[in-house]
């Protein structure tokens, strides 16, 4: 059972950590764009662009940078979410081998309590513990039979004295 799970195991760990790998490479790559992408942007502003009209310039470069400033968000939320949902996958992957290989220790075990040898000493307890119960309820049940009786005899004597009560009563 452990050495088939095994492999299992340590293929989802490379699988997750291969897929990891990439994603990582993906997003440095297209971050890596994005700054290449910006640095072209910011070097289509000459030095005199800056001499002659200085705050147009800097409004551009301003609404350039807050361009990409949203462009780098948005790839840097884009990434979190693929990692998430990469993590899920791994988790949901491990979960379900652990759950096989919980649901294989079950079966394992109520096999290997079903296919148990009998135990004669367990037997013999069972059969003596059912005796000692039966016992116990045959003098439960003796114990309740003398009582009865015993009521049964005060309140036939109780009854003797109120019918002799009534009998001898002065009318």
């Amino acid at each position: 059972m452990g050495t088939i799970a095994e492999p299992d195991k340590s293929r989802e760990k490379q699988r997750y950590s291969i897929a990891k790998k990439a994603g990582h490479e993906a997003y440095h790559r297209r971050k890596h764009i994005l700054e290449q992408e910006l640095a072209e942007a910011e070097a289509q502003f000459s030095d005199m662009d800056w001499i002659r009209n200085p705050e147009q310039t800097q409004n551009a470069e301003n609404r350039l940078h807050k361009e990409f400033r949203q462009k780098y968000l948005a790839l840097d939320q884009e990434a979190r979410a693929i990692n998430h949902d990469l993590l899920l996958t791994h988790q949901q992957r491990v979960s379900h081998s652990v759950g096989k290989r919980f649901e294989a220790a079950a079966l394992a075990w109520d096999n290997a309590v079903r296919n148990a040898p009998s135990n004669e000493f367990r037997q013999k307890y069972l059969a003596l513990d059912q005796e000692a119960r039966a016992i116990n309820h045959d003098l439960l049940l003796t114990h309740q039979q003398r009582v009865s009786h015993s009521v049964g005899k005060r309140f036939e004597a109780a009854a003797l004295v109120w019918d002799n009560a009534v009998r001898n009563a002065p009318s």
